[in-house]
């Protein structure tokens, strides 16, 4: 584990011992080594660097922020990733499957989606085709996603919820009702076709449930997070679309 009061330079200097120490270093032509040192705080890896993530080595964690790693490049290089960013991007992949998988039919509801009963119900205003759209899909907005209204009031242009949609835990406002209708007639729904609250309520779980700023890892746990960034989609993007690099 690396001195939360270290600089970054003495941090890369330490790591350079220890590659040195380890043998880590690739001989150059001339018969020379050396470390491709290209650090910043709290910085991202490109998105080439993780094609050799699965060879990379821990070397400890930077200020109880940043996981201080090598990637084995043609060259060793140092790295520090963001342990919150990269933990929050395998966890959202993971939802994301999950998510994928229960509108399949390949995954159970539970932890994903669930039905909250509202104390009262909750008038909804809503244009004569989105109150027929609800109306068709009454039966797909019930069983998939939690959302029940009260059918004699799906006119004057308003709807009565008395249900709404609880995603990752995250309640979905009776406002966003009327994005759902739409995806019954998706059979396998991608990514981008989802509503924006589901999308929002996947990331805030994601969000909430990575490890923070200031949290002190174990050796263990920074390798996990390094595998597991390894098998991501988009490693090299924040779980909130931000590319990195």
């Amino acid at each position: 584990m690396l001195d939360r009061t270290m600089s970054v330079s003495a941090a890369i200097s330490r790591a350079k011992l220890q590659l040195q120490a380890s043998s880590f270093l690739v001989p150059q032509a001339d018969g020379r080594k050396s470390v491709v040192a290209r650090m910043e705080r709290r910085c991202w890896v490109q998105k080439a660097c993780f094609e050799w993530v699965p060879d990379g080595r821990v070397i400890g964690q930077f200020d109880c922020k940043c996981i201080l790693a090598v990637l084995s490049f043609p060259h060793p290089e140092i790295v520090m990733i963001d342990q919150h960013a990269a933990h929050e991007r395998i966890l959202l992949e993971t939802i994301e499957k999950k998510m994928l998988c229960y509108l399949c039919g390949a995954e159970p509801a539970e932890n994903i989606v669930r039905s909250v009963r509202l104390t009262h119900p909750m008038s909804v205003p809503c244009s004569c085709q989105k109150a027929a759209e609800l109306a068709d899909a009454r039966k797909y907005l019930d069983e998939v996603w939690g959302f029940r209204f009260i059918s004699s009031s799906i006119d004057n242009n308003q709807v009565s919820v008395t249900c709404i949609s609880r995603v990752c835990g995250f309640d979905i406002a009776p406002t966003h009702i009327a994005d759902f209708p739409a995806m019954s007639e998706i059979a396998a729904p991608k990514l981008h076709q989802l509503p924006r609250s589901v999308q929002d309520a996947m990331k805030l779980r994601a969000c909430r449930s990575a490890v923070k700023f200031g949290q002190e890892l174990s050796m263990g746990q920074m390798k996990a997070i390094l595998s597991g960034l390894s098998a991501c989609c988009l490693p090299y993007m924040c779980a909130h679309g931000t590319i990195r690099g």
